[in-house]
């Protein structure tokens, strides 16, 4: 504690989830809406694999869904596009169809975090 304010000196930044407070001498656990930390700009897949584009949020409350679309198209709705754990879109049996700069958005009780994009690159198999 330095003049009074309890300082916070390790990685955690304000999207943790906890403010610095004066003279408390404690933290106190506050919402925030997510925020992504992790994402691929490009990730490129061979025609007819499996494609992973990940997209790590962090958030207080935690992420609870995470949305991805396609020019402004929710890929949920179609039955290839799955989203995984953490916010992963799994791609299935990918398509030269399929490419194009995808938008994640992840979400919590709080609100909605800023989107971010990874684009889709599709390599053909011949």
């Amino acid at each position: 504690m330095v003049g009074g304010t309890l300082h916070q000196y390790n990685h955690l930044s304000p999207y943790d989830g906890y403010k610095l407070l004066p003279a408390f001498h404690r933290f106190v656990l506050s919402t925030v809406p997510p925020v992504i930390v992790s994402i691929k700009n490009v990730v490129s897949a061979p025609e007819a694999s499996d494609a992973r584009l990940p997209c790590v949020s962090k958030g207080n409350p935690a992420t609870s869904q995470t949305n991805w679309t396609l020019d402004g198209h929710n890929v949920l709705l179609w039955p290839r596009f799955i989203v995984l754990q953490k916010g992963t879109l799994l791609i299935r049996n990918v398509k030269r169809s399929d490419v194009g700069s995808y938008k994640c958005t992840p979400i919590n009780s709080v609100g909605v975090g800023i989107s971010k994009e990874s684009k889709l690159v599709v390599k053909s198999k011949y």
